[in-house]
């Protein structure tokens, strides 16, 4: 039975700020130290300020406890294939490509939001602001292992494996990655899949203010 509205937690979405940056770092090496699918050598290149040219980090908060992180993610904004091609760690020439382009990087959640949807909340709150911001197409990097992959082919996702040859921020098997690709004329029929899936997980409610 679906809880009364009342009992349903609600979340603010929003651009970080400066006073962000420290629980942002910590929400992102507490969930690449987590992961077992791939391993980094310096934890620090995964804080903000190691962050690409042009990427703005989302965060997720309760809507009555500001500054309570519950969970982030960062969109590098890539103008030009060099740029797209640093944020994936991958080789994309030759490859007909749009910009501006979006890169999801650095998804997190803390260990006490588990369940609570949030990695899908945030990717329904930047494929939004990617339609709001005229952005042409998205264009990311997983491990092979990473456990969302099906879940993102459902979405509309198309994958494919590709050399990790510019990665330097982690070290994934096998050296390579699942490149993934979602075209803006998907994003709508994407969104409708995100919240379809929410509405059946009885997810949090949220308000995007970035």
């Amino acid at each position: 039975m679906q809880s009364p509205e009342k009992d349903i937690p609600k979340l603010t979405i929003r651009v970080a700020t400066e006073k962000d940056i420290e629980a942002v770092d910590q929400l992102r090496i507490g969930a690449y130290k987590s992961a077992t699918w791939f391993t980094a050598d310096d934890y620090d290149r995964l804080k903000v300020a190691a962050d690409p040219e042009g990427t703005f980090v989302l965060v997720a908060e309760p809507h009555d406890q500001p500054g309570s992180l519950l969970g982030t993610v960062a969109i590098a904004v890539s103008q030009d294939r060099k740029a797209l091609e640093n944020a994936v760690g991958a080789s994309l020439e030759g490859r007909d490509l749009d910009f501006p382009c979006a890169t999801v990087m650095r998804l997190a959640t803390a260990e006490n939001a588990r369940g609570m949807c949030i990695n899908h909340i945030l990717r329904a709150c930047f494929v939004e602001k990617a339609l709001q911001d005229g952005l042409e197409f998205f264009c990311s990097s997983q491990a092979k292992g990473t456990p969302n992959i099906e879940a993102m082919k459902q979405l509309g996702y198309r994958f494919e494996e590709v050399p990790s040859s510019l990665m330097s921020t982690v070290k994934v098997a096998d050296d390579s990655l699942m490149l993934n690709w979602l075209n803006r004329n998907d994003f709508e029929e994407t969104l409708r899949k995100i919240h379809a899936y929410l509405t059946a997980k009885n997810a949090p409610r949220w308000e995007l203010v970035a």
